[in-house]
């Protein structure tokens, strides 16, 4: 008998739908904050300064979390406690009356990025076979940006016409997945026992727990980051050469689309080839499609 290729275990899965429904509530938001932001009298810079901020704080609390979850072999509670505080920030802007309300509610919001992430995707690389891992990260990416897709299609539906909705009204209907986000993750996100965990290997020199080849990939994702700009300058930029309202919502779900329908094939290339080549293919094509937005004047062209 020939043996049964390895499938991706449930938790690839499971944590695939978290993401789902985290984007489904969270990307519903966030192409309406530019003009939201504008509605309460803040620029541009503030804008700047709230993702800034945000991003900031993810990223030092994925270190904190991540080596949290690394001492202890908690994956799980991180995970979904991450899920949670994010999905419950969301739903008060709609009670935002200042700049300065959005930004504690990113700065919620992140927060809950920077706890969950890292052990997340630890317990995907714990729960999958070495051979799948590109796959299983392509699968949770594709899933992630399929909500960042329906989000924005739901709001834009809701949006048009004389019925239409109110912002603060897409607010409140953020805390419905969100609620579903923790209820499922705590239900059915599985703890993989240590025992089953393959341990890191000793690193070379014994210099620090990250190995040399890794520190030199966190220099180059740093170079990167540098020149990285928030997403929210092209919901910005859009506004700015005439795409309406209600339709960015609609802009930003084809945007999302395109990730989802590439982050499958370019997790399975990655479990195939050299991944350096794939990640610099990515790089280029993101520093080339960012000198064109610099460009455009119509929003066909956006």
């Amino acid at each position: 008998m020939t043996e049964k290729p390895p499938r991706l275990p449930r938790n690839v899965w499971v944590l695939g739908t978290l993401s789902f429904l985290t984007d489904l509530g969270g990307e519903s938001v966030f192409p309406l904050l530019p003009a939201f932001l504008g509605n309460l009298g803040a620029g541009p810079w503030f804008l700047g300064l709230i993702e800034g901020v945000a991003d900031a704080l993810s990223s030092v609390l994925g270190v904190v979390s991540g080596r949290f979850s690394d001492r202890g072999r908690r994956r799980k509670g991180p995970t979904v406690l991450g899920y949670a505080l994010a999905g419950m920030a969301r739903p008060f802007l709609a009670f935002a009356t200042s700049p300065w309300h959005v930004l504690a509610v990113r700065w919620a919001d992140r927060t809950g990025k920077g706890i969950r992430n890292a052990p997340r995707d630890a317990l995907i690389a714990d729960s999958t076979p070495k051979a799948l891992r590109g796959l299983a990260y392509g699968v949770q990416r594709a899933m992630d940006h399929l909500g960042a897709t329906l989000g924005p299609l739901i709001v834009w539906w809701l949006m048009r016409g004389q019925g239409a909705i109110t912002l603060s009204t897409v607010f409140l209907l953020a805390a419905i997945p969100g609620t579903l986000t923790v209820l499922i993750g705590l239900a059915w996100v599985e703890e993989v026992p240590a025992s089953e965990v393959v341990p890191a290997p000793a690193t070379a020199h014994g210099k620090g727990p990250l190995p040399p080849a890794f520190r030199r990939y966190l220099l180059w994702v740093g170079l990167f980051g540098l020149g990285l700009s928030s997403d929210a300058f092209l919901l910005k930029r859009a506004g700015e050469v005439g795409v309406p309202l209600a339709s960015i919502p609609l802009m930003w779900a084809a945007f999302s689309a395109l990730r989802a329908l590439c982050s499958v094939p370019a997790g399975y290339l990655a479990d195939r080839m050299d991944r350096r080549r794939l990640l610099l293919t990515g790089w280029l094509v993101y520093g080339i499609t960012y000198a064109a937005f610099a460009r455009v004047t119509t929003p066909g062209a956006m």
